[in-house]
């Protein structure tokens, strides 16, 4: 699928326009370049404006999209749990309360971004 930055403002971006093509693709950059906010785009943050498409539709609104797109973000947050027990037993509790499943309930816990399951 191709993935799409049209005219997006967000975070340093200022105006970029970009089209990645499918395929393996690493971008290396930094939080001054704005090149560490195209990976949270299509992760899912929406930019001030312009538009983020990845086959023709808009990751920050379609969770099943963002679901089929590997992102690794320049930064990943610290888990919220205080041990890798503690960890699983937050994963099962809110699993069993209504989350699709473990996977995505654990994405959303420890605000992993999304991911490829």
């Amino acid at each position: 699928m191709t993935l799409e930055l049209v005219q997006v403002f967000s975070g340093p971006l200022a105006g970029a326009s970009l089209a990645v093509p499918p395929g393996l693709t690493v971008v290396l950059a930094s939080a001054e370049d704005g090149g560490a906010e195209i990976p949270r785009l299509f992760a899912g943050a929406a930019p001030r404006s312009g538009q983020v498409r990845a086959a023709e539709r808009t990751p920050a609104d379609d969770p099943a999209l963002r679901s089929r797109l590997g992102v690794v973000l320049a930064e990943e947050p610290a888990l919220e749990a205080a041990s890798v027990e503690s960890a699983v037993t937050l994963v099962r509790r809110r699993s069993h309360a209504g989350v699709e499943s473990v996977s995505s309930c654990c994405i959303g816990s420890f605000r992993l971004g999304q991911a490829a399951l």
